[in-house]
């Protein structure tokens, strides 16, 4: 019966035979494995225990509990059991990849690399320890060994989509171009056919934003709890106690949601709100890490905690709105807020497209980013902010050590046309067009930012390919927050990307004085940019095309004065225009987060509403 798929039958049956015969662990075995199926993960765990048990050497019981472990969140426990299981049997594979996976998953990288690297020992035609030993190498820096690893993952198995879908962004990520156009189409059909994708790497690739709904649907459809096992709440009026709410994220370090939300936090009114900090990530000790201590009224690491009991936590917590800024980001915990530990649930910043959950109600967004006309695109409902949705805050940090352009290896007086994003950004198409600036701009320069040495290769490879020097090409080295903010001082004009934009890169760039140039894509993760630009009053520099990209940025290399005008537009303005103006944005949020409250209240399912210009 389970194998037909009558799983309820099964499971009656199972049940059946273990009360005829209490002691029959196979029977319990079974049982779990059906539970599991079923998505009954707790139920499942505890069948398999009775498994165990009675039979303490039912290795697939123990190897099944350590999978539903993970997947819990209880990476400790499943380590704990792994290993217990791998002194007895030495040479068991799949003991081997599963206690890798958890040490990935609890950031132990160089025991999940030997791990894996075991596993493939005992069995060398293994698929997925292939797979996970590459994203144990992607974790530790090595792109060149990771990518070697997915590849032979994909020799043993040509059709394993995990391994396809990482060698897809990690080739993007160092600019590694061959099989570009192959690669996007091949990664799309995959999802479209039904095999899931992480939605992350969808941004840079043309998938559409119904693409990206369906990717999101696919990718937490098999992971989130059953509604059952959900959290219930009952009304609580506000009455004199202050609204709660509740930041979730693993980037409470420094990091670039971090940046640009650290002020939001700390500009909350306290009067009317209580703001709780919930960090599943970790604590690097930096500035920023002691600054958000401050800026949250309590500051709560939940990073060894399972999802089950972080959310319970943030449920004995009575948060009355929790918003999660992370979505399906690297390293995300969706499983936290699946669980529904708060009556109203919004996603913000980090995810620059919609989660496909039922357990998400809105979505912060500005109505350049998101459309009206987008609505049906995204399973939670848009709030429009009225100026642009990414906070940004005046007064960052600025150091008094002034660079000259010579210290950054760049021409004193020649053009210097600048890219700061992300290399797995960049596409042959941009690329194409960067080259033929450069050619019709004698001793210009394009500046990029120092990501990985492959991609660093593979750029200058192509920019000869494409008959320009590749000593035209100039790599900044990452460097402290207010030192990369100063040397933008160095650019004439920054060339955003497409389908996906800067974001953060953007912000930067523009509190750093310096003309973006932007085109306006077919999602939000493609429209950010344009949204900042919009705010700063800069519309004329958001195109609508490649061409139109292209000949703007002919016509800016060709009126410096012109750009030095933008230069001094965005300086002179940017303390008082509205991008920058953090507090009036916090208190549009908070207006948004009280009108969720009230809808809630009222018994009301979400809608999309906007919040206008007080």
């Amino acid at each position: 019966m389970k194998d037909q798929g009558r799983l309820d039958t099964a499971l009656a049956a199972f049940e059946h035979a273990i009360a005829l015969k209490a002691d029959y662990a196979e029977a319990h075995y079974n049982r779990g494995t059906v539970l599991q199926q079923q998505g009954r993960r707790e139920e499942a765990l505890a069948a398999y225990g009775q498994a165990i048990a009675l039979r303490p050497d039912a290795i697939d019981a123990a190897n099944n509990a350590g999978i539903i472990l993970q997947e819990l969140g209880r990476q400790t426990d499943a380590i704990e059991l792994y290993r217990r299981l791998c002194r007895p049997i030495p040479a068991h594979a799949d003991l081997y990849n599963n206690l890798g996976t958890a040490l990935l998953a609890g950031g132990s990288l160089e025991e999940a690399r030997q791990a894996f690297e075991q596993a493939l020992e005992c069995r060398p035609d293994f698929p997925e320890a292939a797979c996970n030993l590459g994203n144990a190498l992607r974790e530790m820096g090595h792109v060149a060994e990771a990518t070697a690893a997915w590849q032979s993952a994909l020799q043993l198995r040509a059709d394993y989509p995990d391994a396809f879908s990482q060698l897809v962004h990690h080739r993007a990520l160092a600019c590694q171009w061959d099989n570009h156009r192959s690669d996007q189409e091949k990664l799309l059909g995959m999802l479209r056919s039904g095999i899931r994708v992480p939605p992350f790497y969808l941004f840079a690739t043309s998938a559409t934003a119904a693409d990206q709904l369906l990717a999101a649907r696919q990718w937490i459809a098999p992971i989130q709890p059953l509604p059952q096992a959900r959290f219930e709440h009952q009304p609580r009026p506000l009455q004199e106690r202050r609204l709660r709410l509740g930041y979730l994220s693993a980037d409470f370090h420094q990091h670039a949601t971090s940046q640009l939300m650290a002020g939001l936090f700390e500009r909350h009114d306290r009067d009317r709100f209580e703001v709780v900090g919930y960090s599943y990530g970790p604590d690097d000790g930096s500035p920023m890490r002691a600054r958000l201590g401050g800026a949250f009224d309590q500051f709560v690491d939940v990073g060894q905690l399972s999802h089950r009991e972080a959310a319970n936590r943030i449920h004995q917590d009575k948060i009355d709105i929790l918003i999660d800024l992370k979505g399906y980001t690297h390293g995300a915990r969706p499983m936290i807020p699946a669980f529904r530990p708060a009556p109203v649930q919004v996603s913000y910043l980090g995810f620059p497209a919609t989660m496909g959950a039922d357990f998400i109600d809105y979505i912060l967004v500005d109505r350049f980013g998101v459309p009206e006309s987008e609505q049906a695109f995204f399973s939670e409902k848009p709030v429009w902010l009225p100026t642009c949705y990414q906070p940004n805050e005046a007064g960052r940090d600025e150091i008094t050590a002034r660079t000259s352009r010579g210290d950054c290896g760049l021409p004193e007086t020649s053009v210097v046309l600048c890219c700061f994003n992300n290399s797995y950004k960049f596409s042959p198409a941009m690329f194409d067009i960067w080259m033929r600036l450069l050619k019709e701009t004698p001793g210009s320069v394009l500046w990029l930012l120092a990501t990985n040495e492959p991609a660093e290769n593979n750029l200058r490879k192509e920019a000869l390919a494409r008959g320009v020097d590749p000593s035209r090409l100039v790599f900044a080295p990452r460097v402290s927050s207010a030192a990369h903010i100063e040397r933008h001082r160095h650019a004439d004009l920054f060339l955003d990307t497409l389908p996906c934009n800067a974001h953060t890169t953007a912000s930067d760039a523009l509190w750093g004085g310096l003309p973006v140039l932007t085109g306006s894509g077919s999602t939000f993760a493609g429209r950010v940019a344009g949204s900042l630009l919009k705010a700063i009053d800069l519309p004329e520099l958001v195109t609508t095309s490649l061409e139109e990209y292209e000949q703007m940025a002919q016509a800016l290399i060709r009126a410096p004065e012109r750009l030095r005008a933008m230069r001094r537009k965005i300086e002179q303005k940017r303390d008082v225009n509205s991008l920058f103006d953090l507090p009036k944005l916090t208190r549009s949020i908070e207006r948004a987060y009280q009108r969720m409250w009230q809808c809630w209240l009222a018994g009301e399912a979400p809608q999309a509403f906007a919040i206008e210009n007080e």
